[in-house]
């Protein structure tokens, strides 16, 4: 059995589990891959007005963000951690199956209300679960080999990914333009997503769960786990004004793509490319995160970050977008990888699922206003005499990059130091170590 980096000496049923966690996040990937990108897409198909296509990308966070602060007494509620993600994700899976009903509603308003309900009914069971997840893999996890672990993770999450959307532009293709056929194809596109999701489930329950919290509280007054920094308001607010710019233009990518007249096969290759690329650069961004603390791969990669969406207010065509996805898929993997690590670091085991609660609720509250504003932005775009679909997505590009720089640069002195000091390094120095696959 493949055993992840630092845990060769963990207890035999630890790396049972990290291994079932693996296919887990596998399994999830395809079925994201699969619906992620098939949710937007589907409005457009059922002709669903931009105001629509933006609170898709809104309404379901702020849901969702509401459904995380009842972490805390799911919890309790269901004894374990492990039972409470299992409730959730069932909701996820049957919300996700039944997405495609809302046809049979009434065109117009009810059909949009219809739709938005389902997508926030789908992503509420899921966001609830994260919390959740996050405190399990915290307790679950060495301190000292979490960054390493989540990238030993990540890797065949990345091609699970990938082989999801490919999949998803293939069969999309092949129904393009037969009218009625697209709208069914979706149907079976969700339907397979939401088996994906069951299976992935099953994987989930024969995860181990670590022991109760006083057997953690010991641990923690014995020193094995090291005492956390102060910071994490900090660090959270960094992250909801991260995700607040993010969402300025992420929900707008895919209907871009189709206002800009390509069809779901070359979506989905633009789509896809960047996780294989990922899960190359995921082990450099680990061992930089391991050598110089997630705090610095967290602002070198936010930084990077902040190019992409200004590549992608240039015009071009599908071979550009390709190559704009590939430095996506380099830049990306830093701040994935180390963001759970990072909080997990300024939290005691007790209060970690609470505070994760609480996080996670203000970074879903962010999404949910940064798709609202970057609606309301294109809006009044609009109003200034900007009449096409696809220019005022480039305008939403742009504020989200300059956002994301903005976030970073402000944050840059702000954000509490968890690595040893004998280990610091510029960012510069960083950036080409990771380059260089150092």
């Amino acid at each position: 059995m493949l055993v992840p980096p630092g845990l060769e000496d963990a207890p035999p049923r630890v790396r049972r589990a990290l291994g079932w966690s693996a296919a887990e996040g596998t399994l999830f990937s395809v079925m994201d891959g699969l619906a992620g990108p098939g949710l937007g897409l589907y409005a457009v198909a059922l002709g669903m007005p931009d105001l629509v296509v933006g609170l898709l990308g809104s309404l379901p966070w702020l849901a969702g963000s509401l459904s995380q602060l009842l972490c805390p007494w799911l919890e309790q509620r269901f004894g374990s951690r492990k039972r409470a993600i299992l409730a959730g994700g069932l909701v996820h899976a049957l919300a996700m199956a039944a997405i495609p009903w809302v046809e049979s509603v009434p065109p117009g308003t009810p059909r949009a209300a219809a739709l938005l309900a389902v997508a926030c009914l789908s992503l509420a069971g899921f966001l609830v679960t994260v919390p959740l997840w996050a405190s399990w893999m915290g307790d679950l996890l060495p301190p000292l080999a979490r960054e390493r672990c989540m990238a030993w993770r990540a890797l065949p999450a990345q091609l699970g990914m990938a082989a999801g959307v490919l999949a998803m532009g293939e069969w999309m293709h092949a129904h393009e333009g037969a009218g009625r056929g697209t709208l069914e194809a979706f149907r079976t596109l969700f339907l397979v997503a939401a088996g994906f999701r069951l299976a992935g489930l099953v994987c989930m329950a024969l995860q181990y769960e670590p022991p109760a919290r006083e057997e953690r509280r010991k641990e923690a007054e014995s020193g094995s786990v090291p005492v956390p920094v102060k910071g994490l308001g900090r660090v959270a607010a960094f992250f909801a004004v991260f995700h607040l710019v993010l969402f300025v233009s992420a929900p707008y990518f895919n209907p871009y793509m189709r206002m800009a007249g390509l069809d779901y096969r070359r979506i989905s290759w633009i789509l896809a490319v960047s996780f294989p690329v990922k899960m190359l650069f995921l082990p450099a961004w680990a061992r930089a995160a391991s050598r110089y603390g997630s705090r610095r791969v967290i602002l070198v990669s936010g930084m990077l970050t902040s190019i992409l969406p200004l590549l992608w207010a240039v015009p071009g065509g599908w071979a550009y977008l390709v190559g704009v996805q590939v430095l996506n898929g380099m830049v990306w993997g830093g701040i994935e990888l180390c963001e759970i690590p990072y909080l997990l670091s300024l939290m005691t085991p007790q209060e970690c699922t609470r505070r994760m609660a609480g996080y996670f609720s203000l970074r879903s509250l962010a999404d949910c206003l940064g798709a609202l504003g970057g609606d309301f932005s294109m809006g009044r775009a609009r109003a200034w005499g900007w009449s096409a679909s696809a220019g005022l997505y480039r305008y939403a590009f742009l504020l989200s990059g300059l956002g994301r720089a903005v976030a970073v640069l402000a944050a840059a002195k702000s954000l509490p130091e968890t690595a040893p000091e004998s280990r610091r390094a510029g960012p510069w120095r960083l950036a080409g170590q990771v380059a260089a696959f150092r």
